[in-house]
């Protein structure tokens, strides 16, 4: 199910390992909504009535900045290597 205002086809979820060895559900969105925490909260929402996890991280960032290759397909990879180390520019 779709979050108002994220942008349809540009959101991105991975699971990373915290240090305790805790899996997190991260989610990468793109918006260019103004309200960031109401955002992140329907979000958020909207994943857990859809797939029944909650979510760790809900990071917006502007439309345009998921990495996707040169046919248009999000780089989920990436987008967890730069999240780990804090290259995601977040709104």
């Amino acid at each position: 199910e779709r979050a108002d205002g994220v942008r349809p086809g540009n959101v991105i979820a991975f699971s990373i390992t915290n240090d305790r060895g805790k899996e997190r559900l991260v989610v990468v969105a793109e918006t260019k909504a103004d309200d960031h925490a109401s955002m992140r909260a329907d979000v958020s929402k909207r994943v857990q009535e859809s797939v029944g996890l909650p979510t760790d991280d809900v990071v917006l960032v502007l439309p345009g900045s998921l990495p996707k290759t040169s046919s248009g397909k999000l780089q989920r990879s990436l987008c967890r290597t730069r999240y780990q180390s804090d290259e995601l520019q977040p709104i």
